[in-house]
């Protein structure tokens, strides 16, 4: 999934894989919530919050012609 794609899915709340919502919090688009519970194979994240630099990125897209 693109970055573009895959920031307007957080946006709409959809679920994204985990390995798309580390890419997005590590390249900076969002903010996320360690919801790791008792055991799992490796930590697990949700999406809480989109950075300015997702902001202007999907802005800038809308505006596109």
């Amino acid at each position: 999934m693109e970055t573009r794609e895959a920031l307007q899915a957080v946006a709409r709340r959809e679920k994204l894989d985990q390995p798309t919502i580390k890419r997005l919090h590590r390249e900076g688009y969002i903010e996320v919530c360690d919801v790791t519970h008792m055991q799992p194979p490796e930590r697990e994240f949700l999406p809480t919050h989109l950075t300015e630099k997702t902001r202007r990125l999907l802005n800038a897209a809308s505006h596109k012609p």
